[in-house]
């Protein structure tokens, strides 16, 4: 009996690794550190990142028709809701207008000679000059009288008062016209495409309330859930109305026990399967959490996969099961 023991125990210590499915069963044994064989874990798929869009209200307008349906599969940049658009028209149209004719403005000016100007500020410093000697005049022939009292005195101290006024105007037109002989064609044409930038500006913040009007699809994918209806309002920030997403790409989230983060790196594979056991494909570690959940009794830490989904069999916020192989070569220091 002892040399029967003594054989067998010999037989084990001398097979080769590799050699024998008792022995491949042993080191599939789940243990601690880099010697760790495969192990499965529960996970749950949800949206990769860039992979999911929200249909909400960007302006505090109602709802004035839907035109598509949960469900409906679209494209990125395909009209969902169309909200009510009477006020945003007005306003559009009211900057067009403007903005037109600024246009005008800038080409008048580029085709008008500054000599033009400058003789349009010396005409009118000429018929204020008249003017001011006018008052001059009548200011002389006031004053004696004024003193003598044939002339009311109310009435003369009108007449300078009017004088004074026109002496004003008429240096206010010369410095006019010595601006505008100083003035070169170039800064006024640049004023007027100040004024045009001003204008466009304004034309394009009318056309985007506009388009804000018209809710579109962020993004290509199905519409998993869609909560609106003609005559709904709501404020923009604090509603969502629908979901869509996009299954070709998803992420599967899973908590993996403390003592069991140091078989898992990033950028090592594993393979997840569905509810009913079938392999769905590969998945590829992302990101593995750099704290643990204190309230677990495994103190477990959460480890995100990216999954290739082409032909969408896997859906969305669905359990799965996620197959860790050996540890992969990739370092520590990568996560």
């Amino acid at each position: 009996m002892r040399v029967r023991t003594w054989w067998l125990l010999s037989l084990l210590v001398c097979l080769p690794a590799g050699s024998g499915g008792w022995f491949l069963a042993l080191r599939d044994r789940p243990v601690s550190g880099a010697e760790a064989g495969p192990f499965s874990i529960d996970g749950t798929t949800c949206p990769a990142p860039g992979h999911a869009g929200t249909i909400a209200p960007t302006v505090r307008q109602a709802i004035k028709e839907v035109l598509v349906t949960e469900g409906e599969r679209v494209k990125k940049g395909q009209k969902l809701i169309k909200l009510q658009d009477e006020q945003a028209q007005l306003e559009l149209r009211g900057r067009e207008a403007d903005l037109q004719a600024q246009k005008e403005v800038l080409a008048q000016t580029k085709a008008k000679p500054i000599g033009d100007k400058i003789d349009e500020a010396r005409a009118n410093l000429e018929k204020v000059h008249v003017a001011t000697e006018h008052a001059r005049n009548l200011v002389e022939r006031l004053e004696p009288l004024a003193r003598e009292g044939v002339v009311a005195e109310k009435r003369f101290q009108q007449a300078k008062a009017d004088y004074e006024q026109s002496q004003a105007e008429e240096r206010a037109a010369r410095d006019k016209l010595e601006q505008q002989r100083k003035q070169p064609l170039g800064l006024q044409i640049f004023e007027e495409e100040a004024k045009l930038r001003a204008a466009t500006a304004e034309w394009q913040k009318a056309q985007a309330a506009l388009e804000d009007c018209t809710l579109k699809a962020p993004l290509a994918g199905v519409i998993s859930w869609l909560k609106a209806q003609p005559g709904m309002i709501s404020r923009p920030g604090t509603e969502s109305w629908g979901e869509i997403i996009d299954l070709s790409e998803l992420e599967v989230r899973c908590r993996l026990p403390s003592k069991s983060v140091g078989q898992v790196a990033v950028g090592q594979e594993a393979e997840v399967f569905d509810q009913a056991s079938q392999p769905i494909g590969t998945g590829k570690v992302v990101a593995i959490g750099v704290a643990a959940d204190p309230r677990s009794e495994q103190h477990e830490v959460p480890v995100v996969l990216r999954v290739r989904n082409p032909e969408e069999r896997l859906r969305c916020f669905v359990p799965v099961k996620v197959r860790f192989g050996k540890q992969a070569s990739a370092s520590r220091d990568s996560r």
